[in-house]
């Protein structure tokens, strides 16, 4: 005898058109709320940690722009020396390192910028996700709170937060 079919009963105990996480109507039950939490939760999780990681990746840029900007800075004070004194020649050398590093501080400006709407964007999909968890009766206080002050989304912040770490630690 050959057998080439495969029957289901179903699972020991289930009732046929009873669901565990979503009533008739629509609505959540309680352990729906729980499950919908938490997956939740997890995507906003991965949404800071992305930020988070995008916030580390931008630091050696800013810290670059600074530098360049302040040699930049420098550059520029000694050509108006040298024009001032007389000496055109090595002016216009000071003026082309002036050039080339306010190019480089651009370029670095321009990186930062496109990590920062990168962190903007992660924190326009948390708010999404708080938003459609709340439609669904489920609440997060302390997500609610982080997510709309921006806590770890916001560069400034993060920087404030560096800076503070820097002078503590050094």
């Amino acid at each position: 005898m050959i057998y080439n079919e495969i029957y289901h009963s179903g699972i020991k105990g289930m009732k046929w058109g009873q669901r565990r996480y979503q009533n008739e109507d629509g609505t959540l039950t309680p352990a729906g709320k729980i499950r919908y939490g938490k997956q939740a939760a997890k995507q906003i999780n991965n949404l800071e940690a992305t930020a988070t990681r995008k916030y580390f990746d931008a630091l050696p840029y800013i810290q670059k722009t600074d530098r360049l900007m302040s040699k930049a800075a420098k550059t520029r004070d000694k050509k108006n020396k040298y024009q001032e004194l007389g000496n055109t020649k090595k002016a216009k050398k000071l003026e082309a390192k002036f050039i080339k590093l306010m190019d480089k501080a651009a370029k670095n400006t321009a990186t930062v910028q496109s990590l920062q709407v990168d962190m903007q964007e992660s924190r326009a999909q948390a708010l999404k996700i708080l938003k459609d968890a709340e439609a669904k009766g489920v609440t997060f206080k302390t997500y609610r709170q982080r997510v709309s002050n921006g806590s770890y989304y916001t560069y400034a912040d993060a920087l404030k937060v560096n800076r503070k770490a820097t002078k503590q630690n050094g």
